[in-house]
Order: C-alpha cells, then sequence, then structure tokens
C-alpha cells in the first residue's frame, strides 16, 4: 500500500477513503470480507490510527462498510452498489493513494473546540481555560474542558474522540507515550492543535509555553546570588519538554557563574502521581540531604514539590533558608501562606490561554498544508521572593 502524501489539494482522510473505495469497485474487498484494522492501515498509510477510524466511521455511516466491536469491520453487501453510485456522480474512486491534501477545517465549520487537561483542580489549568475562554466566546466557539485525571489511557481515548469529531484542539498534555504516538501524526495530518506548556522537540507544531528557560535561569542566579555553593535540582519526569527547559536554564545560570554541578544533586520523580509522587519526592529529599556534602539550595520543578520537599528538609532539624535555600515553580495560592513562605516563578496562566486561542484561531482560518509549521508563543515569567530563598 503506497503512503499518503501530505501538503497537497486532497485530504489524508480522503486519500484513505479513495484507496479502500478503489479496492472495493475492483473486488478487491467483497461484501462481507474483513478490512484491514485500523492500526494495520495507520502503519501502512504513515496516518494517525485516529485519521484512519474516522474514515472508517464515515464509511460506515455511508453503508459502504459495517463495524463490530471486538470483531473488526467488514464490507457491506450494498458497498459495491454504493461505489458505483459515487462513481456515477463523479466521485470516482482512485486506484491507489493520490497522494494529495486539500483544505480542511476553516474557521467557520468548526464550533467547538476541546480543552484537554491533566487535572481540573489545578489553578495553572484553570487560568488557562479562563483565557481560552475569553477569546474563544467572542467568536461565538464552543468550549469543552475534558478532565482526563493524569490518567494516559483516559487522555488517549478522549484526544481520539476529539479529534474524531473533527473539533479544534488546545492540549495540555502529560504526553505518555501512547499520546505523543497520534498527536504527532494528527498534527502531521493538519489537524488543527496548539500545544500548551508542551512541544515537541523535532516535530514542527504550534504550542504556547512559558520561558521556562528564563525561570530556571531566574533561579539558578538566586541561589548563587544568596552564597549557595553546592545547588540541586529536584523535579517529575523530564519527558515533559517544560521541565527540560526549566533544568536547561538552571544549569545555564549555574555554569556562567563558574560553579561547578554535581550531577547527582539532579534529581527527577519520573512518571509518579498523588500519594505515589509525594513518597518518592520524600525519598529523594532524604537522599540529597543524607549525602557527604548536602546541597545548600534547592530549586524544585513546581510549587507543590517545593512544599512536599520543605516539610521533609524542616523535619530534618535543617533551616529554610539559613541551612538551604528553596525555591518552586508557578506561584500557587497556597505559596504564599506555606512556612516558610516560598520563592518561586511566577506563570501566568491567563496569557497562556489567550495567545494558545489566537494560535488556534489562525489554525481555524489556515488551509491545512499551511499548518505543518512551527509556531511559537512565549509568555514572560517572573521571580516572587520569599521567605525560603
Amino acid at each position: 500500500m503506497a503512503k499518503v502524501i501530505r501538503n497537497q489539494p486532497i485530504s489524508v482522510q480522503e486519500q484513505i477513503r479513495s484507496y479502500l473505495l478503489g479496492h472495493i469497485a475492483r473486488a478487491d474487498f467483497r461484501p462481507g470480507d474483513r478490512l484491514p484494522s485500523v492500526r494495520q492501515l495507520a502503519t501502512r498509510t504513515g496516518a494517525a490510527t485516529l485519521t484512519v477510524w474516522n474514515v472508517i466511521q464515515k464509511m460506515a455511516a455511508e453503508g459502504i462498510v459495517h463495524t463490530y466491536r471486538g470483531r473488526g469491520t467488514f464490507v457491506s453487501r450494498h458497498a459495491p452498489q454504493i461505489v458505483v453510485g459515487a462513481a456515477d456522480n463523479g466521485q470516482t474512486p482512485a486506484n491507489t493513494l493520490s497522494g494529495l491534501d486539500q483544505p480542511t477545517h476553516q474557521l467557520a465549520a468548526i464550533r467547538k473546540v476541546s480543552v484537554v487537561i491533566p487535572r481540573l483542580g489545578d489553578p495553572f489549568a484553570a487560568d488557562i481555560i479562563l483565557g481560552l475562554r475569553q477569546v474563544l466566546a467572542a467568536q461565538r466557539l464552543h468550549v469543552t474542558v475534558v478532565d482526563t485525571h493524569l490518567d494516559e489511557q483516559e487522555e488517549y481515548e478522549q484526544l481520539e474522540q476529539t479529534i474524531r469529531e473533527g473539533n479544534g484542539i488546545i492540549a495540555f498534555s502529560n504526553l505518555g507515550p501512547h499520546v505523543v504516538r497520534d498527536l504527532v501524526r494528527a498534527v502531521i495530518d493538519g489537524e488543527p492543535i496548539v500545544l500548551v506548556d508542551r512541544y515537541f522537540a523535532d516535530i514542527p507544531c504550534w504550542h504556547v509555553a512559558s520561558d521556562n528557560r528564563e525561570g530556571g535561569r531566574m533561579a539558578g542566579r538566586l541561589l548563587l546570588q544568596r552564597g549557595c555553593r553546592r545547588p540541586a535540582l529536584v523535579t517529575h519526569s523530564f519527558r515533559i519538554s517544560a521541565v527540560r527547559d526549566r533544568r536547561d536554564g538552571f544549569l545555564q545560570a549555574v555554569n556562567e557563574a563558574g560553579v561547578p554541578m554535581d550531577y547527582r544533586r539532579i534529581c527527577s520523580c519520573d512518571d509518579s502521581s498523588g500519594f505515589s509522587a509525594r513518597k518518592s519526592f520524600q525519598s529523594i529529599i532524604r537522599s540529597l540531604l543524607a549525602q557527604r556534602y548536602p546541597p545548600d539550595g534547592i530549586f524544585f520543578g513546581n510549587d507543590f514539590e517545593a512544599m512536599i520537599g520543605m516539610k521533609s528538609i524542616l523535619l530534618s532539624g535543617r533551616r529554610i533558608p539559613d541551612d538551604i535555600a528553596v525555591i518552586g515553580f508557578d506561584d500557587t495560592a497556597m505559596a504564599s501562606v506555606f512556612t516558610p513562605a516560598l520563592t518561586t516563578i511566577r506563570q501566568n496562566g491567563k496569557a497562556i490561554g489567550i495567545n494558545a486561542a489566537q494560535l488556534l484561531l489562525e489554525q481555524l482560518a489556515m488551509r491545512r498544508q499551511d499548518r505543518l509549521m512551527a509556531r511559537q508563543r512565549t509568555v514572560p515569567v517572573e521571580l516572587i521572593r520569599r521567605d525560603s530563598a
């Protein structure tokens, strides 16, 4: 089977549909025959599984195929007549994938935007949604918020449903392996998608994020200005682009100051959440404090992690900031009332939401083939000095 070819006048979905109709017209697939699975077709064509699934669902609605849960997709007994009728109306099935793509998803055609977030109770996510709705409501676009509850499978299924419905998407994703695979394919297929606080390093995509690298530099410079010479970084998974950027900015500040960095003090708590994450961070702090020369300043990936770390530091009998200075990232509501009050890097979630909505509106007004490019908006961050550093 030929691979689809993007950035051409005929859409990827139409290429796949034409290929299948061509085989049915030539009786390669006869009534009652089982079609290759969605994943098999996606692998053979190079398209996203969500794109192939969308094609199959449309063909099922036309009566060309029937899908059965757990069994697969079968050619209907009326398929040959339907395909011939389509050809008589000027919709001649292609014998092979044409490799052409056409503009779809214009602003006038899409009236719904799905916002996929990891946890609705996250204040940062709430601010992002506030900014999104401010812009999109003015365009009379309906905004649906999808809470994936930090569950990778739930996020995968919700994204699959959203893309299948043909909605505009703003994704604040945890980027689990299965999600990344189909999300990347959907981006390449020209679906209207804007990533928030995340991006793909090697795939051109549209995204909005805080200036995470500069935030990391701010944190590193402050610790060094306080006289810290054994800085540490403790955070969650480095597979998240925002976390990597904060790390890189932090290390840049340390290197610029000529301070030797012990890389055993760069610690991550990969893929843990909830109670598991808390226990993992507590274990990391205990290990750092048990070193012969423990850190005298710690930059945490977010405020929640910083407050867990501060509690462990205080329980060890050490003082903050006299023995160990602490800096977080986010400036959540609890940061100012925690004891000691947390020094942190403030993000502007509402501004991120506004910028993401504006980028999505740009995408919806463009032809599909013009969307495959890298577009980035960076929102400034602010250092908030309090008692912990």
